[in-house]
């Protein structure tokens, strides 16, 4: 077995020489399929019930529709793994979740907390602006797994890594 090391380059960082090399190798790259991302949308939408709506790498938009952000921040969790960004925030989301529940609910450590029915309101205000800022963090997260799919590396001589 041998280590190769080789230094790899984004598009932008390649002289202009390089670059038309480049654009002129790949041309049809991502256009030979439409659905280069359909594989991670489908992950998504089956494994932690994130429905991606639309998205545009180029002008970083993204629209997804959570379901149940309890239930997805637990499928995160599991899915992934390990310590990334969106582990990160869905274990977030998952404590602050849990802190509002005991805030307004009754129980224990031992058999669970669960909303008192006097606090539902509450509860109501202040868990939507958790989920709408999961579902923020979210989509930033996606997005940038999407680009990073989309957005390829090279070698100094402009050949696809």
């Amino acid at each position: 077995m041998r280590t190769i090391e080789i230094k790899a380059f984004l598009f932008e960082e390649l002289d202009s020489q390089t670059q038309e090399k480049v654009i002129e190798n790949n041309r049809t790259i991502n256009v030979d399929s439409d659905f280069w991302h359909e594989c991670e949308l489908e992950n998504f939408k089956h494994e932690l019930k994130i429905k991606v709506n639309e998205f545009d790498i180029y002008r970083r938009e993204i629209n997804i529709t959570i379901e149940d952000s309890f239930e997805t921040a637990q499928g995160i969790v599991n899915f992934f793994g390990e310590e990334s960004s969106i582990v990160c925030g869905a274990k977030t989301f998952i404590r602050d979740r849990d802190a509002l529940v005991k805030k307004y609910g009754e129980g224990n450590e031992k058999d669970g907390y669960s909303v008192k029915e006097e606090c539902w309101s509450e509860y109501d205000e202040e868990i939507e602006y958790l989920e709408e800022e999961f579902r923020k963090e979210i989509a930033e997260e996606i997005l940038s797994m999407l680009t990073g799919q989309y957005e390829y590396e090279f070698t100094e001589e402009g050949k696809l890594i």
